[in-house]
């Protein structure tokens, strides 16, 4: 007999935790129900600041299906190769020059050679800067400290350095990170974990994964 009536049309609806999941899966899922430039809207609110490695997936998913439109995949080409794929994760990080209170020239890739570093890009008169710092001063078992002042004149620097935990390394840009692009900085403080050998072991993580990797004091 055949069946009485029509079931209704499942809608196709944003995942509500992007960041758990097959990207392939869900990007598929999403272009099928030509929902795609919702999903890549939807992972850029809820994704791209707390997780770039995440994103690149989605990102990456997106692009390989070949569905996005000339102007969707620009802009999803443009997040992955110049954000997500700058200064990412198990790259060398990218050198500059810094000043500090004990040497006006200083390199990146020269500096506490073999140590690793917690590097702090900041801005001293930035609110959400000054939690952060707040917060990573109550860790313990946090390698060298570099906090590199950027986007403020040399004056204010040397004014706001003593602010800085004292076992820190309180340095100032000589480089031009942000005209330069040589860091894509898209909100401040900016947070980079390196190695010894100046690798990227985390960029711009969650203040949670911080706290789950070292201890509170």
């Amino acid at each position: 007999m055949a069946a009485t009536g029509c079931a209704a049309k499942r809608q196709w609806s944003v995942p509500a935790d992007l960041s758990r999941g097959d990207a392939t899966t869900l990007v598929g899922d999403a272009a099928k129900a030509g929902e795609l430039g919702r999903l890549l809207e939807h992972a850029e609110a809820t994704v791209f600041d707390v997780d770039e490695e995440r994103m690149a997936e989605l990102l990456r998913a997106a692009l390989a299906t070949g569905k996005l439109s000339d102007s969707q995949k620009a802009t999803a080409e443009w997040m992955l190769h110049d954000v997500c794929e700058v200064n990412a994760r198990g790259a060398v990080a990218t050198d500059f020059r810094f000043a500090t209170a004990e040497a006006s020239e200083n390199r990146l890739l020269t500096f506490a050679q073999g140590e690793p570093l917690l590097m702090l890009l900041y801005n001293p008169d930035c609110d959400h800067c000054r939690q952060v710092i707040k917060e990573l001063s109550a860790m313990e078992g946090l390698p060298r400290v570099l906090a590199v002042c950027i986007e403020a004149p040399a004056k204010r620097w040397e004014a706001t350095r003593g602010q800085l935990p004292a076992e820190w390394t309180a340095a100032y840009d000589r480089s031009g990170i942000m005209e330069n692009d040589l860091y894509i900085i898209r909100q401040l403080p900016s947070i980079y974990l390196l190695s010894g050998d100046r690798r990227i072991e985390l960029k711009n993580p969650a203040m949670s994964a911080l706290k789950e990797r070292f201890s509170q004091k």
